[in-house]
């Protein structure tokens, strides 16, 4: 699950 962060953690809370 990866919004953007670099590692794929369950609430995609990053964004860059």
């Amino acid at each position: 699950i990866k919004d953007g962060d670099e590692v794929a953690i369950f609430p995609p809370v990053a964004g860059g």
